[in-house]
């Protein structure tokens, strides 16, 4: 902003995703410099250290993350990131997919018993690999779900707008015929030449009786 340009690498897409439209364009426009605690406040940074203690808080937090169960870790970004781009209901189905998966780990099972145990957890799964599940199950089958899902979704969101559509209540096609009332249509269109023979038949009758 200060050299006439527009925010590059993503500014305008990210920050309001992370502050809102009104705070990002007020940092934008004004392209003011903000503090440390400022941005821990606004969520544009996680956390706020000391110099001296931020290489230990970082090796922390990642120790943390590393010893936890790898497969379901995995499975929440990927199901945080992907929430940013589907539909609620399109995301609790992928969720309850991806549930089915991380109930078979061997970590779900050590979490559970740890649970009843009172002690902290061991889990094992820090190299996915050694895993009972294999690499397609995990990496591939819930993006697999989630187009389907979709599909399904879109499918039965055309149905519902297709339910709702006035032409359809008045019986009438898209290509403007109507698909109720042809029947009856046709049945009028059968009817037509036995009333016009009997309107014919009366007029006759009408006719002759006169000339007696």
């Amino acid at each position: 902003m200060r050299v006439g340009l527009v925010p590059g690498d993503g500014d305008t897409y990210f920050l309001p995703r992370l502050v809102g439209a009104a705070k990002a364009l007020e940092l934008l426009w004004t392209a003011d410099f903000i503090e440390a605690p400022e941005a821990h406040r606004l969520g544009i940074v996680q956390r706020v250290v000391p110099d001296a203690q931020l290489k230990d808080a970082t090796y922390a937090m990642a120790r943390q993350i590393a010893d936890g169960p790898q497969i379901p870790i995995r499975m929440i970004k990927r199901l945080v990131y992907q929430s940013l781009k589907l539909d609620l209901r399109t995301h609790l189905d992928l969720v309850s997919s991806h549930m089915s998966i991380v109930r078979q780990t061997a970590d779900h099972k050590e979490g559970v018993a740890a649970f009843k145990e009172k002690r902290p957890p061991r889990f094992e799964g820090a190299d996915w690999r050694a895993s009972a599940l294999p690499q397609l199950r995990v990496e591939r089958v819930p993006e697999r779900i989630a187009e389907e899902v979709e599909a399904e979704h879109a499918e039965a969101d055309r149905d519902a707008r297709e339910q709702r559509d006035p032409r359809r209540l008045l019986g009438v096609r898209r290509g403007g015929a109507r698909e109720h009332q042809a029947p009856r249509r046709r049945r009028l269109r059968r009817a037509e030449p036995q009333v016009r023979q009997g309107r014919l038949g009366q007029d006759r009758g009408a006719e002759l009786a006169r000339s007696a």
